[in-house]
């Protein structure tokens, strides 16, 4: 994972309860959401 202003952002702000991982396929399919995030959009929906 790169470094950048948004995943900083994220890991920091205790509200979001964000953290690192290696994820598996069953974690990816059994997830209630998955967000992906960069800089210019901000926190975006996963639509699988």
């Amino acid at each position: 994972v790169l470094p950048g202003v948004m995943r900083a952002a994220i890991l920091h702000d205790p509200s979001l309860k964000a953290r690192e991982a290696n994820l598996t396929i069953e974690d990816v399919i059994s997830a209630n959401e998955i967000m992906l995030s960069n800089a210019l959009r901000g926190m975006i929906k996963a639509h699988l």
